[in-house]
């Protein structure tokens, strides 16, 4: 929703879904061109009614995400009192988050969420990186935590052992080796990409059950900013 009075009326049904009172973390979800961002910060746009419930303690923390253009959100949190953001990044760079987002979150000591490590596995195919290469691409940025898909067993065991490995950010010489490697294989996020491009997406559900609104849960932690739940607002 983009509108105070639908946002607030989400979140409700969202606190039900959860059987909570209250959440560390809400975010906007999907945050699009600058029509959109207009929309949320309109005098009767959804970013209101994160301020309220910020206020009222119903979070502790706001924020918004991004798939689609960089620009446009380090507009959002520029003009907007948010605690984190969401963003995709990758060393494809395609809708320059890293570049024009990135920064803007850094100077205001947001906590950010890097989403899309592998976009969606299309960095990885036809002689693409490895998501080892990947994962250490992303921790070498100054962001918070990085949420990475891992629709088989195999995946979490791999990620964790990556993890464990890791030890220093990426050289200066390794992130430009793997940014001209992917140059052009990413591009902007468009509706529908989730689940169409993602050779690993969940089945279909039953054609006749309509699906549930998703609840994404983000750990995060930079500074105050300690995260362990959130509700996404559509």
């Amino acid at each position: 929703s983009r509108t105070r009075d639908a946002a607030l009326k989400e979140v409700e049904a969202s606190l039900k879904r959860l059987q909570t009172d209250h959440l560390d973390l809400l975010h906007l979800h999907s945050l699009g061109d600058e029509a959109d961002l207009a929309k949320i910060e309109a005098q009767d746009g959804a970013i209101k009614a994160l301020y309220e419930l910020r206020e009222q303690k119903v979070t502790r923390f706001i924020g918004m995400t991004s798939h689609t253009d960089g620009a446009v959100m380090a507009k959002a949190i520029e003009h907007n009192d948010l605690d984190c953001v969401q963003m995709a990044m990758n060393p494809a760079r395609a809708a320059r988050f890293e570049e024009l987002a990135l920064p803007a979150a850094n100077q205001k000591n947001l906590g950010v969420i890097l989403m899309k490590v592998t976009g969606q596995d299309r960095l990885m195919a036809n002689g693409g990186a490895a998501a080892e290469s990947l994962l250490r691409y992303a921790w070498s940025l100054p962001i918070s935590t990085a949420v990475c898909g891992m629709p088989q067993l195999q995946h979490l065991d791999a990620n964790v052992a990556t993890a464990k490995a890791y030890s220093s950010p990426l050289s200066r010489a390794e992130v430009e080796k793997l940014r001209q490697q992917l140059a052009g294989r990413g591009r902007p996020h468009r509706e529908g990409d989730d689940r169409r491009d993602d050779p690993r997406a969940d089945p279909p559900r039953h054609r006749g059950r309509p699906a549930a609104h998703p609840l994404r849960l983000h750990p995060l932690q930079r500074g105050e900013v300690q995260a362990r739940a959130a509700a996404g607002v559509d």
